[in-house]
Formats: C-alpha cells, sequence, structure tokens
C-alpha cells in the first residue's frame, strides 16, 4: 500500500492526462455516432470502425496498461538499481507516453463528432515530436535491459551501451525533425519516408553497436 501511495504521488499528474482522454469520451458519448473509426490509412481516411463503448474505453484502457507496465519494468529488471540514474528521464518517458495516447483517444472523438482533419497527419506529429523527445533524453539512459537500444553487444558492455546511446540520440533528434516534414506528404510518400526514417534510427544504432563491441573487443 506505502509503494502505491508511493507511485500516485509522483504520478498523479500521469494519470490526471490518461484519465482525461476517458472523461473526454464520457462528456461526449452522446454524440458520438454508433460507429467510431478507430483505425486510419496513409491518406488519413477512415479504414476501420468500432463500437462507442470501444471508442470511449479502448485507448485509455492501453494507455493505462503501458503506464502499468512501465510502472513494474524498473522492479523486475535486473538492472533496477540503474533506474534511479536516470530516473528523470524515465519519468518523462512514462508522461510523453500517456500524451501521445491521450492526444490519439482524443483526436479519433473529435474526427468521429464530424470535425473532419487528416489523422494521419496528426499521428505522424505525434511520433515525430516522440522521436525528437527521446532522442532528447537518450543521451541519460543508463545500462538497463528494457528501455532504450537493446542489442546482444550494448547489452554485453555498458561501455557499448553508453556510446551507442551518445551517438544515437541526435539521430533521432534530426530523425523526428525529418518524419515532422514528412508527416505532410501525401499517400504513399509519407508511408515510405517515414518507413525509411524508422529504418535508419533503428538499424543504425544496431549496426554501430556491433563495431563498437568489436574494437573494445580487439
Amino acid at each position: 500500500m506505502k509503494t502505491v501511495k508511493k507511485i500516485v504521488k509522483k504520478d498523479w499528474y500521469i494519470l490526471l492526462i490518461i484519465l482525461a482522454g476517458l472523461v473526454f469520451g464520457l462528456v461526449f458519448y452522446r454524440y458520438l455516432p454508433a460507429q467510431v473509426a478507430l483505425h486510419w490509412d496513409q491518406s488519413g481516411n477512415p479504414n476501420g470502425y468500432g463500437t462507442k463503448a470501444e471508442g470511449v474505453f479502448f485507448i485509455p484502457a492501453v494507455n493505462f496498461a503501458i503506464y502499468l507496465l512501465m510502472i513494474l519494468l524498473p522492479y523486475i529488471d535486473p538492472q533496477k538499481a540503474n533506474y534511479a540514474k536516470f530516473q528523470g528521464s524515465y519519468q518523462k518517458l512514462k508522461c510523453l507516453t500517456a500524451v501521445l495516447m491521450t492526444a490519439i483517444q482524443i483526436g479519433a472523438l473529435i474526427f468521429a463528432m464530424g470535425i473532419k482533419f487528416n489523422m494521419s497527419i496528426l499521428c505522424g506529429i505525434g511520433v515525430s515530436v516522440l522521436f525528437i523527445l527521446i532522442g532528447n533524453m537518450m543521451g541519460r539512459f543508463r545500462f538497463n535491459y528494457f528501455v532504450g537500444i537493446r542489442t546482444p553487444w550494448t547489452l554485453a558492455n555498458e561501455e557499448v551501451w553508453r556510446k551507442t546511446h551518445r551517438m544515437a540520440g541526435p539521430l533521432w533528434i534530426v530523425g523526428g525533425i525529418a518524419n515532422l516534414i514528412i508527416a505532410f506528404l501525401p499517400g504513399m510518400l509519407e508511408i515510405a519516408g517515414s518507413t525509411a526514417i524508422i529504418i535508419i534510427i533503428s538499424a543504425v544504432p544496431i549496426v554501430y553497436s556491433y563495431f563498437e563491441y568489436r574494437k573494445l573487443a580487439k
């Protein structure tokens, strides 16, 4: 019980952000159509629907589940002591995830109530901002098994972990900025551009960690 109170005291604003999406849905529940768009194609057109209840409760439930998982990770990680060394960044990561999910929830409900806009652009902007902010924090992530760039080589050597994350941080920031621009491109151009960026910011740190490990091994 003491642990729960401590977590709530520290994360009260994150819980409010998660709750905001649910409250928004409940307040406007009567104005929602019987079928609510839950998925959109690359052009921002809805191509997947659910009931009003799913529209109101599904994303907040997923949001809260992700939050609980992020609360649990420091307790089960063999390197749990290191979480205290980047506690501020981990706290921001929890908050950013909650904000992104709540923004998508509110955007989807506004769309369902007849205020049309391109949800693909909204999601692209949200993901781009997330990339930029995570890139800004990445150099402060300490060695652990759940958060950060986890390759066989970063997990095998703490120095490789440190160097890889210091290199990857600026790369993610640049990738986020590029993705923010690409988010406004039409259809398949946006999909192709975003996919290329995700591959680059994911693959380059993996390759870099391998060569850094080989260098230290020699």
